[in-house]
């Protein structure tokens, strides 16, 4: 095994601490989002009282990109006539939470660190034992006393938009930006938990979940609520009606949340910024999977190379994704993570075959590993990586940019 390295000793601790965010789910099929202009919004009617509210504990998470300054709404429940459950507005300084008391409402205030817009950020709202703590990107930001309970009502639960009591049946303070990743809990989730899963996908009958949108329709007009325990009865509508309308969020592909993506037969792009080869095998802007056929003679015989070329002295490392067979593409669920000591596991390994993950460009920006598979390997069924650099633009840095195949 042959790596190049640069000063690998003093980033050793930064990727590790990034890659804990990460947790071994990825999203399989279409991945969208939402794109809000200021006047749209998604409705889930008349959710009953004591669903999506009426909570002691609570947590509410969201992926968000705000274009524009000014107090936008990421969900609310208020009913039509505008009387709050509550609502959660964000500007580019802090963080408002609504929630009602009687017709009326109070706020609570809540700092958190200065928002770039138009960059994604994740934001979770986690109240437990009389505080809210908030995170953002995983990170702790703050912790708020609060300790009323959430009142509970019939009324619309609307994602980027709030019911307006000064127009029954309308709404305002509309998102301009986009949404991605929604979730709704009645318990108060850990540091821990909420940094585990920021980035990646939920099954949907994780304890405590209510309420998960993950935007991954791309076409329709309807928002699929991924809970298993509440299901599709919380399914959401894009705008007013099931009708197409001014109102109508648009599925965006383009600009997605930063959350853990794979590719059972297709891979990922390498990426304008970064590349991954296989014995050669690959360039910029060239998708995965690369098939490729390992040599069982001669001086490379069984030898896989993998060269990286990317930011100069960067942290760069792979991770296991789907394993497919020669028959069937088994779900990847569960089979990617990007834990700092990763080993591949498949159908056809009767041990995990271990790799070593990181790598450090150089001062030219390459990196480069060799390893030998054993001939037992060889003509099985293949192996599907991905790899991964570090963007620091993005709020969790990870970034998906190749994928190969091994067989």
């Amino acid at each position: 095994m042959r790596l190049l390295l640069s000063t690998p000793l003093l980033i050793c601790g930064l990727v590790s601490s990034l890659l804990s965010f990460v947790s071994a789910q990825c999203v399989t099929g279409t991945n969208s989002a939402l794109s809000f202009d200021g006047g749209d919004h998604v409705r889930v009617p008349a959710v009953p009282a004591g669903i999506l509210d009426g909570w002691q504990d609570f947590t509410i998470e969201a992926w968000y990109v705000q274009n524009a300054a000014g107090d936008l709404t990421l969900v609310s429940k208020t009913d039509p006539t505008g009387v709050f459950t509550y609502a959660l507005r964000v500007n580019q300084t802090g963080v408002a939470l609504y929630y009602g008391v009687g017709s009326g409402f109070q706020l609570v205030t809540i700092a958190v660190p200065a928002l770039q817009l138009g960059v994604w950020r994740h934001l979770a709202l986690a109240r437990s034992a009389g505080f809210i703590n908030t995170y953002v990107n995983g990170s702790f930001a703050s912790s708020t006393p609060f300790s009323t309970m959430i009142q509970s009502r019939t009324a619309d639960f609307c994602l980027g938009a709030q019911m307006n009591s000064g127009s029954p049946g309308q709404v305002f303070v509309n998102l301009n930006g986009y949404l991605d990743e929604v979730r709704v809990w009645n318990i108060g989730r850990t540091a821990a938990e909420i940094a585990a899963s920021a980035t990646s996908v939920l099954v949907g009958n994780e304890p405590g979940l209510q309420g998960y949108w993950r935007l991954n329709d791309a076409a329709g007009q309807t928002v699929t609520n991924s809970c298993l325990a509440t299901g599709a009865a919380l399914n959401g509508t894009l705008g007013g009606s099931s009708s197409v309308f001014t109102d109508d969020p648009a599925w965006s592909f383009a600009n997605t949340a930063p959350i853990v993506y794979c590719t059972p037969s297709t891979g990922q792009a390498n990426s304008a910024a970064a590349s991954l080869r296989i014995n050669g095998l690959g360039a910029l802007g060239v998708n995965g999977p690369f098939r490729h056929q390992i040599p069982t003679t001669g001086a490379a015989a069984n030898r896989v190379t993998l060269t990286w070329q990317g930011p100069p002295n960067t942290p760069l490392y792979l991770a296991a994704g789907t394993l497919q067979t020669n028959a069937t593409i088994v779900p990847c669920t569960g089979s990617l993570d990007l834990a700092a000591n990763l080993v591949i596991v498949g159908d056809f390994f009767s041990t995990p075959f271990p790799l070593n993950y990181q790598f450090i460009t150089n001062a030219s920006g390459f990196a480069e590993m060799s390893f030998t598979l054993p001939s037992s390997l060889l003509g099985s069924p293949f192996v599907s990586l991905q790899g991964a650099f570090l963007d620091l633009s993005c709020p969790l840095p990870v970034k998906l940019t190749a994928a190969f195949e091994l067989r």
